[in-house]
């Protein structure tokens, strides 16, 4: 049952990583996003908080992205078959001594979800 609940979640992430990823895409493309913040008046001192903070969260950011990388690279590679699970349908149908491309591909199509 927990398979069931993983592969849902994962599936969803998957699915709302690409809708977020084309609505920024049509939003960019068409112009409306830049005529959006170009109409946005604020003070001096707001810039300067603002790209401090913008900075942080940045910088928050790529730390998560790099130890979420890390992880996933140890556990599919380093720690053996801990994460076989995400290559089910692979696994499943299709009887494989090494599943070192599946992971191979499966690890750089995840990095690009994240």
């Amino acid at each position: 049952m927990d398979v069931i609940f993983f592969k849902l979640v994962y599936v969803s992430f998957v699915v709302l990583c690409a809708v977020s990823q084309s609505t920024f895409f049509a939003v960019c493309y068409s112009g409306r996003l830049d005529l959006t913040l170009d109409r946005i008046r604020i003070s001096g001192a707001c810039v300067t908080y603002s790209r401090k903070i913008a900075v942080t969260y940045a910088s928050i950011a790529w730390l998560m992205f790099l130890v979420n990388t890390a992880f996933t690279f140890y556990s599919l590679f380093v720690y053996g078959s801990y994460m076989d699970i995400m290559l089910a349908p692979i696994t499943t149908h299709v009887n494989l001594s090494d599943l070192l491309m599946p992971r191979i591909v499966f690890f750089f199509c995840n990095w690009y979800f994240m």
